[in-house]
């Protein structure tokens, strides 16, 4: 369970990444 977690929130913080990047490359 632990360890769900923790990979789970390390795809949010990979996806917050991601749009961040894309918000720069269309502006």
């Amino acid at each position: 369970m632990d360890k769900k977690f923790k990979s789970l929130e390390k795809l949010k913080s990979k996806i917050a990444e991601y749009i961040r990047f894309y918000n720069e490359k269309r502006f």
